[in-house]
């Protein structure tokens, strides 16, 4: 077989320095095409190698491999190129000893076992492989973190009757909750609390105001309050959301970004809400969430089908560890840095 001169672009594109322009006009389409047909046109002549190297082959097959792993914008003489460049340097480097590196040896580990995770764990457990009932079972039990409602989170400054009062002063004492509610609001405006009030600040008015109020009247600052407008699911279960007073929750979805809301009358007093955030709903169709579906449920098969690799693999083999090991490792790790003395 005749040499061929080996080109600098070859050593660079090896080296990872190659500058690789596309060429124009060509799809995405239309170059996997081309490396497919020149793959299959390799291996069809792999009984035989493509080229030499000092007498030893390059093997059609793997070059086959090599030319679906490119890009599509080396020609097939730049790739065989870059095989004979890589030949070269790999017959340099077992030349100088490196095949004997313990470093080497390591490697070539890890790659032989990643070559067998991905041949008898990963190939084997492909998400397209998943049967469609067990998507869709997993999609439908889980089909609350698919369908959340909106969200709101929210601090807020209630004065409250005391709910231990008799039935005929009850009416009295929300009537001064309310007139406190809104002496309070406008204490805020009053302090330029006007925007992006903190639960912190609330709590400051609050404290301020604790002492003017008449008996059997309190107020309590609440924080990070997070509720749809209404609740759902039942307490305990998966899908539980809590339900807020019906009339706090519809001033709170029509409340303003950070602005304290005027008294909101409910159940249990006056509040001054803040809104502090906006969550929008989350509707994520079985379409939608498959694909992620998928692949956690092959990821899942893939560990179960591990683990049962390795223990299939450790009852088998007969593993001996020195007792000693743990305390002779210790004694080899590198002491600890010692700061710089001044």
């Amino acid at each position: 077989m005749t040499p061929r001169p080996h080109r600098a672009s070859a050593l660079l594109t090896l080296l990872g320095l190659a500058f690789t322009f596309p060429a124009c006009g060509d799809s995405d389409e239309n170059l996997q095409a081309s490396r497919t047909t020149l793959a299959q046109r390799l291996v069809a002549a792999s009984d035989e190698p493509i080229a030499t190297v000092d007498g030893r082959p390059i093997d059609a097959d793997a070059f086959a491999a090599t030319v679906r792993r490119r890009d599509g914008s080396r020609t097939r003489q730049q790739l065989l190129d870059d095989a004979i460049v890589a030949e070269l340097l790999w017959k340099q480097a077992l030349e100088a000893g490196y095949g004997d590196s313990p470093a080497i040896k390591q490697a070539y580990k890890r790659l032989m076992v990643q070559k067998l995770l991905e041949d008898e764990i990963e190939r084997r457990h492909r998400p397209e492989d998943v049967p469609a009932k067990e998507v869709r079972d997993l999609y439908d039990q889980n089909r609350y973190h698919f369908n959340v409602p909106a969200l709101r989170t929210s601090d807020h400054l209630l004065v409250m009757p005391d709910p231990n009062a008799p039935p005929a002063e009850q009416d009295t004492l929300l009537a001064e909750a309310g007139r406190f509610s809104a002496n309070i609001h406008a204490d805020l405006d009053a302090r330029g609390l006007t925007h992006d009030v903190t639960a912190v600040e609330l709590e400051q008015v609050a404290k301020d105001w604790r002492g003017k109020l008449t008996p059997k009247l309190s107020i309590v600052v609440e924080d990070d309050i997070r509720a749809p407008l209404r609740g759902r699911g039942a307490p305990g279960a998966p899908d539980y959301l809590p339900s807020l007073d019906e009339a706090y929750a519809d001033a709170l979805f029509v409340a303003e970004l950070g602005i304290p809301s005027p008294p909101v009358r409910s159940s249990f007093g006056y509040h001054i809400i803040a809104l502090r955030k906006i969550e929008p709903p989350i509707n994520v169709s079985f379409a939608e969430a498959e694909p992620d579906l998928r692949e956690t449920l092959a990821t899942e098969q893939r560990r179960v089908a591990m683990l049962s690799l390795i223990e299939g693999l450790m009852h088998a083999a007969d593993a001996r560890v020195d007792p000693d090991a743990p305390e002779r490792l210790e004694a080899r790790r590198d002491p600890p840095e010692q700061p710089e003395q001044p």
